[in-house]
């Protein structure tokens, strides 16, 4: 469907990634006769297209988990150098919101406006429902580059738009949002289920999800204009936003066969494609090592026992550095937009900032933790008793059953911790009976993982294991734990958390240098340092927080053959189409963000720390 609707509808307006004169922008609003194509169908397109664009890992279209240093590169250099002129790549991210979102967003709303025959409350949802995906589009334009063409964007009797202004844009939404949310009416059905890519046809549900939308815009101004801000979010709290996993707006359709498969498969797996181009970075790897995060096993694969990130902006070698797990790159993987996790983070920033909500900062804080971890499967536990599991036996290691009872020592650990073997592995026939899982028994000393560093392997103690039917074993990672031992950890708790802070080194060393930093008593970088890791693979998501909070602290690319100077990125620079087709709108814009040049270094206007 993806494929047939571009062709149905023409390119628009400011979409200068595929154009070859200035009347390839026009489309005109009668390209799609009423009734040629349902307008449930284009709502379809639009939402996977949205969807499908934060998603994608291309380096043509989406580096932003490059930018906040989730994932390195094996090959490409100047991506993750902060490029954006070697490809198209400000030109494709343009294109798809106002070509394949905003496009077929405004000609459903023509059609649905247009059908007389309609009823009156289905068609007051499905013309609301068009205006919070319009909301979410418009503030992802608007927070990608500032300024951009909003009241002649879209028109096709105009070929040179003016760029209005980022703020007004943002606020103009706002109101369009809170005018959707106002008239949805959950007593009656909307788009098409079929057709509902994120709720199947609950309206209800689209009402938590707009709430929950006018949440996360409220808190992106919370620093320019605070006032605006908690009157705002107080509304959307007051008016019910998400309140478990089960309400995350997403898109779990996707099948094993092209082009219907997930985005980050296509880009990271066979049959999809050969190249292997993606590592994880060391700079998440190194925080969640520091902090004996359990969704390492969920997030990484490792290799030969460890979790090794690569350095990000230089090339890194894809069979001794861990990749995104399988859960992240299978091809029927779920693509998410906005979840819970992400709204009790909002929620407990709210609490810091004094606003009216219930609960306090630490028990949203931990809300939002524990809802990430429960997405990833990670189980709730008690303190000191949780299932573990072994990533790899370091030496030794066969011969082991099921039930076994083993003694770790070693690692943090001051006391014995008793181990019973839940599964062994049975790869091959000679070196049966690897551990692989486990559940700890008797907990002793360790209420985490073992987090002594070594120089390859940060976070991934060694400990000896004595006992059972096996052959003497050296784990070389072991026992993580669950969500409770998680949030007991100091470096996690929110009045005593502390930050994993990893400096790319200079000459490209692959281990870099891990520092660990007290960030207690600052909202800001503990809810942002948190924040970042449940936004792992939302890659736009985690760099639009890291500018808005100044958390986590990430370093740029620097050192070795990298350009001196490097900074990451505050924003997207114009496609540079726009400079040679829109010259005079561009140059007006662009005189806000470095003039000439365009530069990437500019804020906000909602970034003002």
């Amino acid at each position: 469907m993806k494929k047939i609707l571009v062709l149905l509808f023409l390119p628009v307006m400011l979409v200068t990634s595929c154009v070859d004169t200035l009347d390839d922008y026009n489309i005109s609003q009668k390209s799609a006769p009423s009734g040629s194509v349902p307008p449930s169908m284009l709502v379809s397109s639009a939402i996977r297209n949205f969807a499908d664009q934060l998603t994608s890992p291309s380096v043509n279209s989406n580096n932003f988990r490059l930018y906040v240093q989730q994932w390195a590169t094996t090959t490409y250099t100047e991506e993750p150098r902060y490029n954006l002129t070697a490809r198209t790549i400000p030109q494709a991210w343009w294109a798809t919101f106002y070509r394949d979102v905003l496009s077929d967003l405004r000609e459903a709303k023509r059609l649905i406006t247009a059908d007389l025959l309609a009823v009156p409350a289905v068609k007051t949802n499905q013309l609301a429902q068009i205006a919070i995906m319009e909301a979410y589009t418009w503030h992802v334009l608007v927070s990608t580059f500032g300024d951009v063409p909003y009241t002649q964007a879209l028109d096709y009797t105009n070929s040179l738009p003016v760029y209005d202004d980022a703020q007004t844009i943002y606020y103009d939404q706002l109101t369009k949002l809170d005018a959707a949310i106002a008239s949805l009416i959950t007593t009656s059905g909307g788009i098409v289920a079929a057709n509902d890519l994120l709720y199947a046809g609950s309206v209800t549900q689209w009402k938590k999800f707009a709430n929950s939308l006018k949440l996360k815009m409220a808190m992106m101004i919370a620093d320019s204009d605070p006032a605006k801000s908690k009157t705002l979010a107080e509304q959307a709290i007051a008016a019910g936003v998400f309140t478990a996993n089960t309400d995350n707006a997403r898109i779990n359709g996707y099948t094993t066969s092209t082009p219907n498969n997930n985005p980050v498969s296509a880009n990271t797996i066979s049959p999809f494609t050969t190249r292997q181009d993606f590592v994880v970075g060391r700079t998440i790897v190194n925080k969640t090592a520091g902090l004996a995060d359990p969704r390492r096993s969920a997030w990484f694969t490792n290799v030969a026992g460890a979790y090794v990130g690569g350095n990000t902006g230089f090339a890194n070698t894809f069979a001794s550095t861990s990749k995104p797990s399988s859960a992240i790159t299978i091809a029927t993987a779920e693509t998410l937009i906005l979840d819970y996790p992400e709204v009790e983070f909002l929620l407990a920033e709210a609490a810091a900032r004094g606003y009216t909500v219930v609960g306090t900062a630490e028990t949203h804080y931990n809300a939002g933790i524990t809802a990430s971890m429960t997405y990833w499967g990670i189980p709730t536990g008690t303190l000191g008793v949780q299932t573990g599991s072994v990533f790899g036996v370091k030496t030794g290691g066969t011969g082991y059953t099921v039930g076994d009872v083993l003694t770790v020592t070693g690692g943090v650990g001051t006391a014995a911790t008793k181990l019973t073997v839940a599964t062994v592995s049975a790869a091959t026939a000679a070196t049966p009976g690897a551990v692989l899982t486990f559940t700890v028994t008797t907990a002793g000393s360790y209420t985490a993982v073992p987090t002594p560093a070594s120089t390859t392997s940060p976070g991934n103690g060694v400990v000896t294991v004595t006992g059972g039917t096996g052959t003497g074993a050296t784990f070389n990672a072991v026992y993580e734990g669950g969500i409770v031992n998680y949030l007991a950890n100091p470096d996690v708790a929110y009045t005593t958390a502390s930050s994993y802070e990893t400096t790319l080194s200079p000459g490209n060393t692959q281990a870099g240098t891990v520092t660990k930093v007290s960030i207690a008593g600052n909202f800001r970088k503990v809810i942002g340092e948190q924040k970042y890791l449940a936004l792992n693979n939302r890659g736009f998501d985690a760099w639009t927080e890291w500018r808005r909070l100044d958390a986590p602290k990430l370093y740029p690319v620097q050192g070795g053959t990298a350009p001196a100077g490097l900074i990451i990125p505050n924003r997207l620079i114009y496609p540079v189409s726009e400079q040679t087709q829109n010259g005079t709108a561009w140059a007006a814009a662009a005189a806000k963000y470095g003039g000439a040049t365009d530069t990437t270094a500019p804020k906000l206007f909602w970034d003002k720390l």
